[in-house]
């Protein structure tokens, strides 16, 4: 997650960012029986501290659901992610979480979402998606699970008149998709709602093949269109997890629920919102301290908004806070500004684990 803190400079506007490091993940992901999580976040690592790092092949970054520039990958022919180290990742029980934006301009066939499996080796696993005309002549877009021991011992949607176990997808518009799989049954969840059960066909148990994790790819046709948020669990989710699953990588405009509140070395109280995968505080940084608890000097020339003698805050090769137009009433809603030798300063500004 992206954490902003807003900041008011002498000319603009200032974000604050802290990026989490990569040990730290979401509150709303269930750490219990986390493989890998994927959350795109500028390149195909994984972030769930287990090292388990995509090869990117051709895979483009590209906006994801919220309209955050280089945080989904965008597939179509010859596209895809190799995940290595990961051959004996035959998971049983298993959870695969995942968004996807399937493109319009798909024509035919199955493509590969996420994957440990080859076409008719009838072992392993796989999330595709498929274009397929209804019984009615309807053209639709469908996702499926397919969880495979054997011919015979399975959990297989939509397949050689299986048709349940599998939902439809609305073209361009993005969709949470959960796949959990156990020894009684799979099941489905779109949205953060099941969908669908399945009853194994055959005896229940692991799958075990020498195939790697791909993210997009090839099935019998390329997947064409978007994902992000990929999570991988040795265990199946329970489906108040999933629903919070969802919640958490869907809403937006309500407080982070990892810091609701965060306060700053004066013990201002900053309130926090949720931007899609994004905290930012609601107010503007008024903080009078650096973090070592030294003064930020106060400028009080008058030369911020121009209107007083003795111009010296473009003079000033030092950092230094003021208030907008040395009217203390416009502390509280500006907060200060400060010029470039704070923001840059060594001793920071922002509260602990937020960074510029």
């Amino acid at each position: 997650m992206l954490r902003f803190f807003i900041l008011l400079t002498q000319f603009y506007t200032l974000f604050f960012i802290s990026i989490t490091l990569s040990a730290q993940i979401p509150a709303y992901l269930p750490k219990s029986g986390l493989v890998a999580w994927y959350p795109f976040n500028g390149n195909a690592n994984d972030e769930s501290g287990n090292s388990l790092n995509g090869k990117v092949d051709k895979a483009i970054l590209t906006k994801d659901r919220f309209g955050i520039l280089n945080k989904a990958y965008y597939f179509d022919s010859s596209r895809v992610i190799t995940i290595p180290e990961t051959v004996n990742k035959n998971l049983f029980p298993l959870t695969i979480s995942l968004w996807v934006q399937i493109d319009t301009s798909k024509v035919s066939g199955i493509g590969n979402l996420f994957g440990k499996y080859v076409a008719g080796s009838w072992n392993g696993y796989l999330i595709h998606s498929t274009r397929r005309v209804d019984s009615v002549g309807n053209l639709t877009f469908k996702i499926v699970p397919w969880y495979i021991r054997s011919a015979n011992n399975r959990l297989l949607g939509l397949y050689f008149g299986e048709e349940d176990f599998a939902t439809d997808l609305i073209p361009g518009k993005w969709h949470h998709f959960v796949f959990t799989v156990g020894k009684d049954k799979g099941a489905a969840y779109l949205d953060g709602k099941l969908f669908d059960t399945h009853q194994w066909t055959g005896n229940s148990g692991q799958s075990i093949n020498p195939y790697l994790w791909q993210i997009g790819g090839l099935y019998d046709d390329w997947f064409k269109g978007n994902l992000d948020d990929i999570g991988v669990w040795n265990r199946e989710l329970t489906s108040e997890e999933v629903k919070n699953l969802y919640d958490g990588e869907s809403t937006t405009g309500q407080p982070c629920s990892s810091s609701p509140t965060v306060k700053d070395i004066d013990g201002n109280t900053y309130n926090t919102v949720q931007i899609g995968r994004q905290c930012w505080t609601k107010e503007n940084l008024k903080v009078s301290k650096y973090n070592d608890g030294s003064t930020i000097p106060l400028d009080n020339s008058g030369g911020t908004a121009g209107n007083g003698s003795g111009q010296t805050w473009r003079a000033r090769t030092a950092g230094a806070r003021t208030v907008y137009g040395h009217d203390n009433n416009n502390l509280s809603t500006y907060g200060y500004l400060y010029n470039w030798y704070v923001v840059s300063d060594v001793r920071k500004i922002c509260p602990s684990g937020w960074h510029v």
